[in-house]
């Protein structure tokens, strides 16, 4: 009998250490899939963050903010994702964005071009040509 109770103990140990295995992984998975939906829905709540508070700064200067603004984020829920993975996202969230006409599509050499092609406007001289007239006194 002291076989079979040793052959049992092996199985039921060897059966353990899968199923401890197998509950690692699965929390593996799981918690990467929940860093995933976070990473995207601060992705997404940071493309048009950035649009209406840095509206004035080029593509890469925003791009800039909405990493640093997500990586800030992810840093107080104690998600450790890399640089290029939140580069990713916020890329993946601009580009919904602007296709369901949420933001509109940010093209620098369009925009280079025009401003290139319009004339620099002249400069405005502080001093008036002639003085303004001075009001007449009245005479007492």
């Amino acid at each position: 009998m002291p076989t079979l109770h040793a052959i049992l103990t092996s199985l039921l140990t060897a059966g353990a250490f899968a199923a401890l295995g197998f509950l690692a992984k699965y929390l593996a998975a799981h918690t990467n899939s929940k860093a995933i939906q976070t990473l995207a829905t601060l992705a997404s709540s940071a493309v048009p963050f950035v649009e209406r508070a840095y509206g004035d700064l080029g593509g890469s200067a925003k791009m800039a903010k909405a990493v640093a603004f997500v990586d800030a984020s992810l840093k107080r829920l104690h998600i450790p994702l890399a640089a290029s993975d939140i580069e990713a996202a916020i890329e993946k969230a601009y580009a919904e964005a602007t296709a369901n006409g949420l933001l509109k599509p940010y093209a620098p050499a369009k925009n280079a071009k025009k401003a290139a092609d319009k004339p620099a406007p002249a400069p405005v001289d502080p001093a008036p040509a002639t003085p303004p007239a001075t009001p007449a006194t009245p005479a007492k």
